[in-house]
């Protein structure tokens, strides 16, 4: 049986979350977005 590998990306939501750096807006998230679903990530 093949397993299918499923990688996820957490760039993005630990960026939003950091305790302590200044918290990533929104606004910087959205240029990359579409190249990081383009990438296959699973999540």
């Amino acid at each position: 049986m093949t397993k299918k590998i499923q990688i996820m990306e957490t760039v993005l939501r630990d960026g939003q979350q950091s305790l302590i750096a200044t918290r990533m807006p929104t606004s910087d998230m959205l240029p990359i977005i579409k190249t990081l679903d383009e990438a296959g990530y699973y999540a």
